[in-house]
């Protein structure tokens, strides 16, 4: 009579094991890569204080910006940008948007914004302004520099007042994009 035997094969990790766990591996270091480049570039997250952006933004909402945006480019006219007043780290980042880029020349008549002698026609040129500060003569944007006012032309420091002036690109800090907080205002701007 035969006897039954019962063994256990001993069975080693074959490539094909090793090559599924190397791809698994490396799928997880990329994906974690790209989550925390995206964080890091993309879902900066500031607060906005004051009506000086209303109605655009409102006090005390949430704004995401987009740091990558002017590493790779400039302002353009009509961006919304982040940036630390004279490059005052203690103090809290001032969200604007810009009017006059490198070279423009800007100056506020009768209430109403002139760009390289043009009358700024946007969504907010119907707000007369009521003190036009520094920009009552005619203010030429340097290089690296950008002439920025609130939404809400009669609140708020912007590039009108002598502390604030031109924004220097070394100051802003990015691109306002996404307005996270609160949902019933919740979008891209």
């Amino acid at each position: 009579m035969s006897e039954l035997t019962f063994y256990k094969r001993r069975r080693g990790f074959s490539k094909k094991i090793i090559k599924e766990i190397f791809i698994w591996l490396l799928g997880i270091i990329i994906s974690a890569g790209l989550g925390i480049g995206v964080v890091m570039g993309f879902a900066i997250r500031t607060h906005q204080i004051g009506d000086s952006m209303s109605p655009t933004i409102k006090n005390g909402e949430t704004v995401l910006l987009n740091k990558v945006a002017y590493i790779l480019g400039s302002p353009a006219r009509g961006d919304i940008i982040v940036y630390l007043p004279n490059g005052n780290t203690n103090g809290h980042t001032y969200i604007r948007r810009v009017i006059g880029i490198p070279g423009d020349k800007v100056i506020i008549k009768n209430g109403s914004v002139y760009v390289n002698d043009n009358l700024l026609d946007d969504d907010f040129s119907n707000i007369q302004i009521e003190d036009a500060g520094i920009a009552d003569e005619e203010i030429t944007v340097g290089k690296d520099e950008y002439f920025v006012l609130g939404d809400n032309r009669n609140s708020g420091e912007d590039s009108r007042y002598v502390s604030n002036g031109n924004i220097k690109k070394k100051f802003i800090i990015g691109k306002a994009w996404f307005l996270a907080n609160p949902f019933s205002h919740f979008g891209f701007l």
